[in-house]
């Protein structure tokens, strides 16, 4: 295929188009791609419409580009992570009826060393949230992605804390040997439990959830609370509960393959 100066294939090129989209910027103008991906005018205009023409893109009446129908319904209908989704919607509907606190469903990515979010239910009630569906968060900054970095693996640790560890909030440097006490104490526990953090009136709770046959993590229940609203002791034996519950149903079921990407094989 084809390479453009700066060494990329049409394909790199079309992924960085795609990825310009997002909930902040849910359509954009060919310009405002151009300047985004650093392609030129020209490159722009001519890939986005081949994507057009195939069905990633859609133009809108306005002229504005945005991702496709067609685009969303070939993910949705095949994508092994949709299907965990699916999986997890029963408990996550459990624990949101029970408490009035956002619920998340998070998976790893250990080869970026990032969380993504699957699914979310928002609080009944103005709560601060940083993380959105289909949005990632670093690993190392949140109860979700300290959880599953402490059941993933040392091979996945270890690169965690020989790189960098910005504080989401403040952006200096995070102590390593902080983050692998912190590590420690989840594997402990067998939860995360965060009060303040990027948030400074929020409380995070995170459980571990695991395919039972081979003992990998495949994702985490989240719970985030005003911590002045949350039961701690309540919430907590709730969610290591709904963990369990979860963790059978990955067992038990013709569970989704999580891609290998996201799963550190090392543990």
């Amino acid at each position: 295929m084809a390479n453009s100066r700066s060494g990329e294939s049409v394909l790199q090129r079309a992924m960085k188009i795609l990825e310009c989209f997002d909930a902040d910027r849910p359509r954009l103008t060919a310009s405002q791609i151009a300047e985004a991906t650093g392609l030129s005018r020209s490159t722009t205009h001519r890939l986005v419409t081949e994507m057009t023409s195939v069905g990633m893109l859609q133009r809108l009446d306005d002229g504005n580009l945005t991702v496709s129908t067609h685009s969303w319904e070939t993910s949705v209908r095949c994508s092994p992570l949709e299907q965990l989704r699916d999986l997890a919607k029963p408990v996550l509907e459990d624990l949101h009826a029970r408490f009035n606190h956002h619920i998340c469903l998070a998976v790893p990515d250990f080869e970026a060393l990032s969380v993504l979010y699957l699914e979310h239910y928002d609080a009944g009630y103005p709560l601060r949230i940083l993380s959105r569906h289909a949005s990632r968060l670093s690993i190392h900054n949140n109860s979700a992605g300290l959880t599953m970095l402490a059941f993933g693996g040392e091979k996945a640790v270890n690169r965690v804390l020989n790189g960098s560890l910005p504080d989401r909030v403040t952006g200096e440097p995070m102590d390593p040997a902080r983050i692998r006490a912190d590590l420690l104490l989840i594997r402990q526990q067998g939860y995360g439990h965060i009060v303040g953090g990027m948030v400074t009136e929020n409380t995070s709770f995170a459980v571990p959830c695991f395919n039972l046959t081979d003992g990998s993590v495949q994702c985490s229940l989240g719970l985030v609370a005003r911590t002045d609203q949350c039961d701690h002791d309540e919430v907590l034996g709730a969610l290591i509960s709904a963990g369990r519950t979860l963790s059978d149903a990955l067992t038990d079921a013709a569970t989704p393959d999580i891609p290998p990407a996201l799963l550190d094989k090392s543990a």
